[in-house]
């Protein structure tokens, strides 16, 4: 069977899109095309990468030529299903059903709830946009073939709107942990690894670490970039090492040689039921986490006892949270083992790549 994964916002080799859904399945036998924009065009891990060509140069050229573009070129293609990454393609959703194509949506974020916080979004219109986006979705969605989330709570709410919906959480591959340095030295750091936003905790932990006597050490862009500016005038700057964008085994590499990884993003809706990568790639890489003491992230964390959780927005608890892991280095080699063999055994892609590989089978009968 022929299938084609599209995104015309993403990275060609986005870890979710590449690295492990379409190279799962290539490993299972299907033949698969991952179409992006200033794609490295040629065979990787048995999937034909094919480029649309040179990126929009603006979001809204992007999301609408851009978006008529691509889909051209996929339709071009003429593959068996089709599995889209970004809420902008639905619009063409029609197109591959008059085609008589499978269409898959999967759905990375809870869109109508992250547009609340986009910072790009003027604040006074934001509530009347994540409506208006809910209700598109809600048409689009009941009309396609599946939908696939990051989550389980996504996967509730679309599977209201469409029954053929499943959860194939973004959890880490386990080939990965080939990348943890398990002999390297620790260094006096707490590390963070992602994007560098108000929301996901950067002022806080810029606040927190003058109370404890270690370095941060932060790998990521900062969003927006007048951001930077503001971070590097901080009076704690002087005692974070920032690494910009790193490659994956720098990031194994830096999450291994910390004494703890940072995950303390604001109580917004979307983050609340959210299941960030960032904190499962920690507990893959043997280290405590700190993170938001979320329901849905406490229920982890505390039922593997593998880090502590705090009130994001409390600067003296996200401290006192990284002194005790700091001055506790036995029960910090503890809460690192057991995240580690959690990852082991339940979260990992290995085991969620099971559900989308049925979900395709399904389709193709």
């Amino acid at each position: 069977m022929k299938v084609c994964h599209i995104t015309s916002a993403h990275s060609w080799d986005d870890v979710r899109i590449f690295r492990k859904e379409c190279t799962s399945l290539a490993q299972n036998g299907f033949e698969v095309y991952l179409l992006a924009y200033e794609a490295d065009e040629g065979r990787r891990n048995g999937v034909h990468v094919v480029s649309a060509g040179k990126r929009p140069l603006s979001r809204f050229s992007r999301m609408y030529s851009g978006v008529n573009h691509i889909v051209r070129l996929a339709l071009e293609l003429d593959v068996d299903i089709y599995h889209i990454h970004d809420p902008e393609l639905l619009r063409k959703s029609s197109v591959f059903i008059k085609k008589g194509k499978k269409l898959i949506y999967d759905a990375h974020e809870d869109l109508p709830e992250q547009i609340k916080s986009k910072h790009w979004i003027p604040l006074y219109i934001r509530n009347s946009i994540s409506y208006f986006v809910q209700f598109f979705l809600n048409f689009t969605i009941s009309r396609i073939s599946a939908t696939v989330s990051a989550t389980p709570i996504i996967q509730q709410k679309l599977k209201k709107i469409n029954p053929n919906s499943i959860n194939v959480s973004n959890f880490p591959l386990l080939e990965e942990l080939d990348f943890v340095e398990q002999d390297l030295v620790k260094k006096n750091a707490f590390c963070y690894v992602g994007g560098l936003f108000i929301t996901r905790g950067l002022i806080e932990m810029l606040d927190a670490i003058r109370h404890v006597d270690s370095k941060l050490c932060l790998a990521g862009k900062f969003s927006p970039e007048s951001l930077e500016t503001e971070a590097k005038n901080h009076k704690s700057w002087n005692k974070v090492e920032y690494l910009g964008f790193i490659n994956r085994k720098e990031v194994y590499e830096l999450m291994s040689s910390s004494i703890a990884g940072l995950v303390i993003l604001h109580p917004t809706q979307s983050y609340r039921d959210s299941l960030p990568i960032k904190m499962f790639e920690y507990m893959s890489a043997g280290i405590p986490v700190i993170c938001s003491d979320f329901e849905l992230w406490k229920s982890i964390v505390e039922q593997e006892k593998c880090g502590i959780c705090v009130n994001p927005m409390n600067t003296d608890e996200i401290a006192a949270a990284m002194n005790f892991i700091k001055n506790n280095p036995d029960k910090a080699i503890l809460m690192g083992k057991n995240g580690k063999d959690s990852i082991l055994k339940k979260y990992n892609w290995n085991i969620e790549s099971k559900k989308m590989i049925a979900l395709y089978h399904s389709l193709s009968n």
